[in-house]
């Protein structure tokens, strides 16, 4: 048989499964980090107004709109996602994309401070974003092996000021002024 020649004694079937049970068990206490997801820390977090579409694969939109809203969180991956952000008093976002393409409208959403904060994670995918004409949006997203680009003329107004931050390597970040 096959145990004479490799020289391995007869192992069930049931030894096997219970070894491999007991190895998933260890490497889970021994490397937490890598069985916890990203975003979880967020979720326990009231700042963040949630809206993920990171367990769906394939095309969805959602309209955020609360009007309680000040801080917008949105996470794609693995697919494509559009978010409307109508909000009444928008203090800063933060926008997630990994494998993926994300379109984000902020036409509707109204800013009531003087400057907001918009921070982005782009990996490997396409992220556009739609701001009104008359935003003064300064970015300051860093880009490895990717590119960050305007398109359309915008406004030269002072207020409000957004602030875009953030990293992109290996994708896109598209900036639209509609």
């Amino acid at each position: 048989t096959i145990d004479n020649i490799l020289g391995v004694p007869e192992l069930s079937l049931w030894i096997l499964l219970s070894a491999a049970l007991f190895l998933s068990i260890g490497f889970s206490f021994l490397f937490p980090e890598a069985y916890k997801r990203k975003y979880e820390k967020h979720m326990h977090d009231q700042k963040w107004k949630d809206y993920e579409d990171g367990d769906k694969v394939g095309e969805h939109q959602t309209v955020i709109d609360e009007t309680a809203s000040e801080d917008v969180y949105c996470l794609n991956r693995f697919g494509a996602t559009t978010k409307y952000v109508n909000t009444s008093n928008l203090r800063s976002a933060r926008l997630e994309n990994h494998f993926g393409e994300m379109k984000v409208y902020f036409d509707h959403a109204e800013i009531t401070q003087n400057q907001i904060t918009i921070s982005v994670d782009n990996s490997f995918g396409e992220m556009q974003l739609y701001f009104p004409r008359h935003w003064n949006v300064q970015v300051n997203v860093n880009a490895t092996l990717a590119d960050v680009s305007e398109k359309n003329a915008k406004a030269s107004a002072e207020f409000p000021r957004v602030l875009l931050t953030g990293n992109t390597s290996l994708g896109e970040v598209a900036i639209f002024y509609i």
